[in-house]
C-alpha cells in the first residue's frame, strides 16, 4: 500500500509537471510574440490605417456606433456601389474603442496611434500562446492513457516560438488594418481548441457526457465562427477545419496499432513494460456520432456563409430587412488585377500563381510588401510561360499530396498512424491564413 501511495504521489507530481511544462511554453511563446514587435508601438498610421481608421466616420466618431454594423471595414456603406463589402464590423469596434482611449489620454480627435499598435501586438502574443495549447491538444487527443513524450512536448514549444517569430506575421501586426487577421485568427484557434477538448473520448466517460461534450464544442464553434467572420471573412473556414480534425480522428480509430513485441523480448530490449493502448473509440456508434457531429459542422458553415453573403447582397444584419440601393461591389482593374482579368485562363493561372506567392511566403518570407495591391504580384503574362508552369505544377503537387494522404490508409490497413494526424491537421490550420 505504501509503494502504491508513491506511485500515485508521483503520477499526481508528473502531471503537474506537464502542466507547468505547457503553460511555460504558452508563456514563452506569448513573450516572444510581443517582443517581436515592440519597435512598432511608435509607428504612425500607413497606406489602409488612413481610410479604415480616420476616413471611417464611425470609428473616429462623427457617426453613432451603429453605423458601423451598415459600412465596410473602409467607411463605405454596405448598398454603394464603390463599397467592397469587406464587411469587418467587430474590428471596426475595437478600433473605435481604441480611437476613444487614445482621445480620453491625448485629447485630440484620434489620438496617438500607440494604443492601436499596442493591441495588435498584445493579440498577436495571445495567438502564440494558444497555438502552444492547440499543438499540445493535438497531440493528448488518446485520452487519459496517452501522455505527450519529451519530444512531442518540444515540438508544442518549437510550435509556439515558430508562430510568434515567422516573419509573415509583419503585415498583419504591424499594420493596424492588419487586426483583422489577427482577430480571425484568435477566435479560430480558440474554436478549434474548444473543439478538441468538448469531443475527446477518454476511457470512463459515459455515452451522455460524450453527446453533452459534443453538443457544447458544436455550439463553442459556432459562436467562435461567427465572430471570426465578423473580423474577417475567411474565419468561415473554422468548421470545416474542425471536421478534417474529425476525419484524422476516424482514421486513427480505423488504424491498427503497431505488435506488440514479446514480454521475454521487450525485457532484453530494455522497453519495460508497454503502457496500455489509447481510446480511439472506435465503435460503429462512435463513428456514426462523428459523422453527423460533422454534418452539423458543415451546416454550420454553410449558415454563417450564406448570412454572410445576405449582407453582401443588402440585408441588414440588425433588423433583418433590405438595405436601401444596395449593389453589387464595382471594382477596377488595379484593386484586384487577377480576379478581374479578362482571359479566364489566365485569370485562374493567376490566382494559383499567387497562391504559391503565399506558400513561398510561408516557407522562405524574403519577400515581404506592407500593401499588394496594383502591380505588387504581377498576372500571368501567358499560357506557355515560366509563372504558368510553376502555378500549375504547385497545384498538380499540392492535389496529390492530399489524394495521397486521404487514400493511404484504404492502400495499407497495418500502419498505425500517431503524429502523422496531428501534422497534416496542423497544416491545415494554416490554410486559412
Amino acid at each position: 500500500e505504501q509503494g502504491h501511495c508513491h506511485l500515485l504521489l508521483l503520477g499526481g507530481w508528473g502531471r503537474r509537471w506537464r502542466l507547468c511544462q505547457m503553460r511555460s511554453g504558452a508563456l514563452a511563446a506569448f513573450c516572444l510574440g510581443f517582443a517581436c514587435y515592440w519597435n512598432v508601438l511608435d509607428g504612425r498610421f500607413v497606406f489602409d490605417d488612413q481610410v479604415a481608421i480616420i476616413g471611417h466616420g464611425a470609428v473616429a466618431g462623427d457617426l453613432p456606433v451603429e453605423e458601423i454594423w451598415t459600412r465596410d471595414y473602409w467607411g463605405d456603406p454596405l448598398a454603394s456601389s464603390g463599397s467592397h463589402k469587406s464587411w469587418r464590423p467587430l474590428t471596426s469596434l475595437t478600433f473605435r474603442w481604441n480611437a476613444r482611449w487614445a482621445a480620453a489620454s491625448t485629447g485630440s480627435p484620434i489620438g496617438a496611434t500607440r494604443g492601436f499598435h499596442l493591441v495588435n501586438t498584445l493579440l498577436h502574443a495571445v495567438c502564440s500562446a494558444l497555438t502552444v495549447l492547440v499543438a499540445a491538444s493535438c497531440l493528448t487527443w488518446g485520452g487519459r492513457a496517452s501522455r505527450p513524450t519529451n519530444c512531442q512536448r518540444w515540438e508544442c514549444w518549437m510550435a509556439g516560438l515558430f508562430f510568434a517569430s515567422h516573419p509573415i506575421h509583419t503585415e498583419a501586426v504591424a499594420n493596424i488594418t492588419g487586426r483583422a487577421e489577427i482577430l480571425m485568427a484568435l477566435f479560430y484557434l480558440v474554436g478549434f481548441l474548444l473543439h478538441v477538448h468538448g469531443t475527446k473520448e477518454a476511457p470512463g466517460r459515459s455515452p451522455t457526457h460524450l453527446l453533452l461534450g459534443r453538443m457544447a464544442a458544436l455550439l463553442a464553434v459556432a459562436i467562435c465562427t461567427v465572430l471570426s467572420v465578423l473580423s474577417k471573412e475567411t474565419g468561415v473556414t473554422l468548421p470545416f477545419i474542425c471536421c478534417v480534425w474529425e476525419l484524422c480522428q476516424w482514421r486513427r480509430g480505423r488504424s491498427s496499432l503497431p505488435p506488440v513485441a514479446a514480454p521475454s523480448e521487450a525485457m532484453r530490449e530494455g522497453a519495460g513494460p508497454e503502457r496500455p493502448a489509447p481510446f480511439t473509440g472506435s465503435t460503429p456508434a462512435d463513428h456514426a456520432c462523428r459523422a453527423f457531429h460533422c454534418i452539423a459542422l458543415l451546416t454550420v458553415a454553410a449558415a454563417v456563409a450564406v448570412w454572410r453573403l445576405g449582407m453582401n447582397s443588402g440585408v441588414s444584419f440588425l433588423s433583418g430587412t433590405p438595405l436601401l440601393f444596395s449593389s453589387p461591389p464595382d471594382f477596377f482593374w488595379n484593386q484586384n488585377r487577377a480576379a478581374l482579368h479578362p482571359e479566364p485562363v489566365l485569370r485562374w493561372l493567376s490566382i494559383a500563381w499567387i497562391w504559391l506567392q503565399y506558400a513561398s511566403a510561408l516557407v522562405l518570407p524574403l519577400r515581404l510588401c506592407c500593401d499588394w495591391s496594383g502591380g505588387a504580384v504581377p498576372t500571368v503574362p501567358a499560357v506557355f510561360s515560366g509563372e504558368a508552369f510553376f502555378a500549375i505544377s504547385f497545384c498538380i503537387t499540392s492535389l496529390g499530396c492530399l489524394a495521397m494522404w486521404a487514400l493511404h490508409p484504404l492502400i495499407n490497413r497495418k500502419i498505425h498512424f500517431s503524429a502523422e494526424d496531428t501534422h497534416w491537421i496542423m497544416s491545415m490550420v494554416c490554410c486559412p491564413w
